[in-house]
């Protein structure tokens, strides 16, 4: 993946969160836009994944990218009456 494809997911209006999974097996939600930054030169992502955690890693390094669904309520698609 390349660091356009990352800023491309970050700036989507409305925002939508999304996982990045590292070819080293790890995976990273990007909550919010604030939580992924790219270096102005694309080389390097920082990803903020706790409170006080925060990884960086090359582009190239990301395996994957899928947007993060999150499930619909049992009562809601079960329309509760």
């Amino acid at each position: 993946m390349d660091a356009e494809q990352i800023r491309s997911m970050r700036a989507a209006n409305p925002f939508r969160p999304f996982r990045l999974w590292l070819k080293d097996g790890r995976q990273f939600d990007v909550l919010r836009p604030l939580h992924v930054a790219i270096a102005e030169n694309g080389s390097r992502v920082l990803v903020a994944s706790g409170s006080e955690t925060a990884s960086w890693f090359s582009p190239e390094d990301v395996a994957a990218a899928e947007m993060i669904v999150h499930p619909t309520p049992i009562l809601a698609r079960e329309g509760a009456a």
